[in-house]
């Protein structure tokens, strides 16, 4: 699916960044009105979830009590579309109908015996997503499988009886035979979320019907798109992937959406061979526009058909806050709000210098809003190539400049550039985009060009990239190269 949130005072021309997994699932289970008027909540790792988790009304019964944050052992430092997809099975840490659920930057997904509810974004502005898979069996099996090595924890309340510890985490949740000889399965797969419709041999995937309750009707997009609107935006389940798999690898079979008359949805899928499985295989993605009223596009900002590697860049902290970083020629890009004197901080830099600059902004878990947002750049051309947050959350960016007055700090490896042209620079922002902790070139006697980023564990900084440069390492710090490599 594809959300497009237009409520950060962006333009509507800048590169779309792709913010896959951040949703799940909508096709799931009957999504349908929900039992006995209860509230679902949804413990969001690193926030309250009082505050975090979206009440549905009308929908699932009241709460067991047991809310709280996760304590989760994967590193926090990943590129976005790395971040592993996770689904608990409810061990007491939320109403006893769910039988499993999933927690992500923005949205909640709790998988019922018999429904699903998809909350996107923090209440009240956030919007919840329901659909009933008609027909469906009520008493389908449900199960997780693919076990990953973390664990999830509720400390809750000073009552350690309303604990719960060592939850496991599951990439996948399958539910068997939700029509006779279908079966349903969530996964993550790259970054994406997806979800299967595993068509046994000799079932029937006609039997596939789902409706969404809201106050709008989806419709279907000339690409084949079923699109629905939200108050926190525009959903879109992309056209979905059909084949059968064989020795010989998997068989596309034609297939698309369909709106039935009765205003239900299904699959509508060619001729296939009914002795062997099918799978109807549609993917989620979850997107938004950043930018000014200039262009955002990298390749159109460096005049190549295709944008420099790392521009723009994403990654994503252990609270699910994202980071982004790319070049910008708009003098009007969102930066962090003022006045200086509340919190946050305002800018590093709170001003185009020459076009185009490097921005770095940090959005929340839900992708609503900039926590911060900066310009960094001189009075050349500078471009990413990547960004990184350290274990203290500082935020890392290196790329390429051609500036000669590019921002480094008091302890720069390289405070000045060694010749005129483009070098490549390594900058380090505090946790709050205010302050710019590190900063230096890394440049010799002929052109650099930095291709990528990585932080370890221990936040040591890691730049790959291209150099024509010969000279060795001397007393004014040249730079140390191999020729060829950064």
């Amino acid at each position: 699916m594809t959300l497009n949130f237009r409520a950060l005072g962006t333009g509507y021309r800048p590169a779309l960044v792709s913010f896959a997994t951040l949703l799940l699932a909508i096709l799931g289970l009957a999504l349908a009105p929900a039992p006995d008027g209860v509230v679902l909540k949804l413990p969001i790792s690193g926030v309250n979830p009082l505050d975090s988790a979206s009440s549905v009304s009308s929908e699932l019964s009241s709460e067991s009590g047991s809310h709280g944050k996760s304590v989760h052992l994967a590193a926090g430092r990943l590129p976005l579309g790395q971040l592993p997809l996770r689904f608990e099975p409810n061990q007491g840490q939320t109403h006893p109908q769910v039988k499993f659920l999933a927690r992500g930057a923005g949205y909640g997904l709790f998988l019922t015996s018999d429904q699903t509810v998809l909350t996107l974004g923090a209440r009240p502005e956030g919007a919840v997503v329901r659909m009933q898979l008609a027909g469906a069996s009520p008493g389908a099996a449900v199960s997780g499988s693919d076990q990953l090595p973390g664990r999830s924890n509720y400390f809750i309340g000073n009552n350690p009886a309303r604990w719960h510890r060592d939850i496991p985490q599951f990439a996948r949740v399958r539910y068997q035979s939700v029509y006779p000889g279908v079966d349903l399965v969530y996964y993550g797969n790259q970054g994406q979320l997806e979800y299967d419709f595993e068509v046994g041999p000799g079932a029937d995937s006609r039997t596939i019907a789902f409706q969404f309750q809201g106050p709008q009707r989806p419709t279907i997009d000339g690409n084949g798109d079923l699109v629905l609107a939200t108050r926190s935006g525009e959903v879109r389940l992309k056209a979905p992937r059909i084949y059968q798999s064989s020795s010989s690898g998997q068989q596309p079979v034609a297939g698309r959406f369909v709106a039935r008359q009765d205003g239900k949805f299904g699959f509508e899928v060619a001729a296939y061979d009914r002795s062997r499985a099918l799978v109807i295989d549609p993917v989620l993605t979850y997107s938004t526009y950043l930018g000014g009223s200039g262009n955002e596009s990298c390749s159109v900002i460096t005049g190549t058909a295709t944008p420099p590697s790392g521009c723009p860049a994403v990654a994503i902290d252990a609270s699910s806050n994202i980071y982004l970083a790319g070049s910008t020629t708009s003098a009007d890009f969102p930066l962090t709000p003022q006045p200086t004197t509340d919190p946050p901080p305002a800018a590093f830099q709170p001003a185009l210098a020459t076009a185009p600059d490097v921005f770095v902004t940090k959005l929340n878990s839900a992708g609503t809003a900039i926590v911060f947002s900066t310009y960094l750049g001189g009075d050349g051309a500078d471009t990413t190539a990547g960004v990184a947050v350290d274990s203290a959350f500082n935020v890392v960016v290196a790329g390429t400049t051609t500036s000669d007055n590019f921002p480094v700090s008091g302890s720069a490896f390289q405070g000045a550039r060694a010749t005129a042209g483009a070098h490549a620079f390594v900058s380090r922002l505090d946790a709050t985009g205010h302050t710019l902790a590190y900063s230096t070139y890394l440049s010799g006697n002929g052109v650099e060009s930095a291709r990528g980023l990585a932080v370890d564990f221990k936040d040591k900084i890691y730049l790959v990239g291209t150099t024509t440069s010969t000279n060795q390492p001397d007393a004014t710090h040249s730079f140390p190269a191999t020729l060829g490599f950064l």
